[in-house]
């Protein structure tokens, strides 16, 4: 039945709504009892047999098994061929794929296909993809739906509910993956959204004048009337969206995308029988709050196309641990995939890259990894992407790597499927400052600005938990909040009980000093923080010169500032590191103030070197007597994974040097099976599971 506009924007507006009938279901969604899915691990790759031809297929699915691949993602580019026109649908093609699967014991994950919108559709009702700042999307190409549009609800709502009648109930297909890659570009702004966005607005402010207050609307005469003169100003004479406009945007484009994924969610689970559900983000730090977005789902998911280890500085695959880490902290049950990753490198890459990559999304927590993907497209815009395959079918340069991680995943998951990640060390992830402060933009955005304190913390050789700023901080010993401009009152009060009764706190330059519309406080920076951290900071603009310095008061410990620099006045705060340079000479860059029984740690510079944060977080640990959970060299991460009474640790050279670790006791090498002691080789690239008896601390 065709809904109206209004009926399908009240709808999804309903989802937003606490206490409204479709926000429960949709909070409610993660109700499937345990599946088999959580006894295996999902070793496998996409692949598109609506790309190939029939007489092949089952040759590609007995390499997959010999391979020692037990998963495959299909079906979710390939709507035109599901419904060949509305209402008309083929599934006998796909119904042959997933026997040819079952009989070589892979289990399937089943595409809902909306990311790419068949011709006849588009040709039918254009309005199914939105507009962006240059107006309507053509055809071609992918994504760029408008979750707004009737046409695109009704149309879409059609083709999942029959692939999920079709499948729901098939003991090959394990799971579903809704869409792909939801809420990519950036932006949408056709007329659907524009109503939508309306009503979004007067559900959050009630009034115009409240929307006015938050906004700024006495600045320049921005002050709004009524809701029907709200637009997006793509083409504003000057500037354009302020601050404020511009984060209530960005919300409300999260929203509508995870309310998209709950109405699809919905309709899979309505008919799908002991099957799990996700979908795959290019990334979490993203334009989705995925703190909200992975209430919706079994798994979060992820496309992990780091760099590959050996490549780059090893810190560059710290980007992966930081959103494997956000991932499983996101999940209420913990639990997130890879649902994409190259199965090839670069032709200069270490020998063994593909493996400890794998073995990173292992040790993070990681249910699975999906290679994307099985063989490379002979045409499109990703023809000839290097696949497991060559393009000819021949095994791909890492055929032999990939098996080799195969066989590691069957010594290994029977011992780690029902382990957990036990972290004492927390840093705080808050979506309201990355849509404020700018993301996937260079080096200056909050995502960039967290990675570079996530560098620091794992400089300490420990497990890292990626938390929300609005979830009970009491059971970590240090809580780390880079970027925290803008803060509730509720979060803020939140961490200084946290202090108060013991805590450690590390905040940086301005925290605390924006509500949580984005306005400025009125108050001293640090803001809400300016009592627990025992500082206050002068108002000053940015110096005009370079080359000041950051100096830990010991040889070769002098760093760049960039980025941030605040003029520190202490008030009561201890100075553990000063700036060098100009003018400012000796001021504080970083101090420390006990507070109740803990401590907050003020940080008012950033620098581009990453040997700073190591710096910082290396003389906090000594300070506060926090110890790895294995001591090993610089460039192997070290993560470990419990399980009742034994602790798996793993070690991860990402260098492409050869690194030596000292095993102090007897312990088991819980790949190869054996005892191990003493000095241990990692080969460029290497990875070493210890298993050994759990222990209270990570020292």
């Amino acid at each position: 039945m065709k809904i109206s506009r209004r009926r399908a924007i009240s709808l999804a507006l309903a989802a937003f709504v606490p206490g409204s009938r479709s926000f429960g279901l949709l909070r409610s969604a993660q109700t499937q009892p345990d599946r088999r899915d959580r006894d295996v691990y999902m070793l496998g790759s996409a692949y598109y047999p609506e790309q190939w031809d029939r007489k092949q297929w089952r040759s590609d699915f007995e390499k997959m098994r010999d391979l020692g691949f037990g998963t495959v993602r299909m079906g979710e580019f390939a709507w035109a061929f599901f419904e060949t026109s509305p209402g008309e649908f083929h599934f006998d093609w796909m119904d042959e794929a997933v026997e040819i699967a079952r009989e070589n014991h892979i289990c399937v994950i089943m595409g809902t296909p909306t990311a790419s919108v068949p011709p006849w559709l588009y040709k039918l009702h254009p309005d199914v993809l939105g507009d962006n700042e240059r107006g309507h999307f053509d055809y071609g190409g992918r994504k760029g739906l408008s979750v707004f549009s009737p046409s695109m609800r009704d149309a879409a709502s059609r083709i999942v509910r029959a692939l999920a009648q079709h499948y729901g109930n098939n003991p090959a297909v394990a799971g579903w993956q809704i869409s792909n890659e939801l809420a990519f570009p950036f932006t949408n702004y056709d007329a659907f959204t524009l109503h939508a966005y309306r009503e979004w607005l007067k559900t959050r402010y009630s009034t115009i004048d409240a929307l006015n207050n938050a906004w700024g609307g006495n600045f320049w005469s921005n002050k709004y009337d009524s809701w029907d003169e709200i637009g997006f100003p793509n083409n504003s004479a000057e500037v354009g969206w302020n601050g404020e406009m511009r984060l209530d945007y960005r919300r409300f484009f999260s929203d509508s995308f995870i309310e998209w994924l709950g109405f699809e969610s919905e309709i899979v689970r309505r008919y799908a029988r002991n099957q799990f559900v996700f979908t795959n983000w290019p990334d979490v730090t993203y334009s989705v709050d995925i703190f909200k977005a992975s209430q919706l789902v079994d798994y979060t998911a992820w496309d992990n196309y780091s760099p590959m280890p050996g490549d780059f500085n090893y810190e560059a695959q710290y980007q992966a641990g930081l959103n494997h880490d956000l991932s499983r902290g996101a999940n209420p049950g913990g639990r997130f995939l890879v649902a994409e990753q190259a199965p090839v490198t670069p032709v200069d890459s270490p020998k063994g890259a593909i493996r400890l990559q794998s073995f990173l999304d292992m040790a993070h927590g990681s249910s699975g990894t999906i290679y994307f993907e099985w063989r490379p497209p002979l045409a499109g815009n990703e023809q000839g992407t290097p696949s497991v395959l060559e393009v000819d079918g021949r095994p791909g340069a890492a055929y032999e790597e990939l098996r080799v991680f195969a066989t590691d995943v069957v010594r290994l998951w029977p011992a780690l499927r029902a382990s957990t990640t036990e972290s004492d060390l927390a840093m705080i992830y808050s979506y309201d400052n990355e849509f404020y402060q700018g993301f996937w933009q260079g080096p200056k955005t909050y995502e960039s600005r967290v990675y570079r304190f996530y560098v620091g913390l794992k400089s300490l050789q420990r497990n890292v938990d990626l938390v929300s700023p609005d979830v009970n901080l009491s059971r970590y010993r240090m809580v780390v909040a880079p970027g925290l401009e803008m803060v509730t009152d509720a979060q803020a009060q939140r961490m200084v009980e946290y202090v108060k009764r013991g805590g450690t706190l590390v905040l940086d330059a301005k925290a605390g000093t924006q509500d949580e519309s984005g306005r400025i406080r009125p108050l001293a920076g640090p803001g809400v923080f300016a009592e627990i951290a025992g500082v206050h900071i002068e108002s000053r603009p940015e110096p005009q010169r370079h080359g000041f310095k950051i100096d830990f008061g010991k040889e070769r410990e002098q760093y760049e500032v960039a980025y941030a620099l605040e003029s520190i006045v202490p008030k009561g705060a201890e100075t553990l590191a000063t700036l060098r340079g100009s003018g400012v000479d000796g001021r504080p860059a970083i101090t420390s103030h006990a507070f109740g029984g803990g401590t907050v740690f003020y940080v008012g510079v950033d620098s581009e070197e990453l040997s700073f944060h190591r710096s910082l977080f290396q003389m906090l640990a000594r300070r506060l007597d926090i110890g790895p959970i294995l001591q090993a060299p610089e460039g192997v991460e070290v993560v470990s994974r419990v399980t009742g009474s034994r602790e798996y640790v793993f070690l991860l050279n990402l260098t492409a040097d050869e690194k030596r670790i000292a095993i102090a006791e007897p312990a088991l090498d819980a790949i190869l099976g054996k005892r191990i002691e003493g000095e241990q080789v990692l080969a460029p690239c290497g990875v070493l599971v210890i298993e050994r008896a759990k222990r209270t601390s990570g020292a």
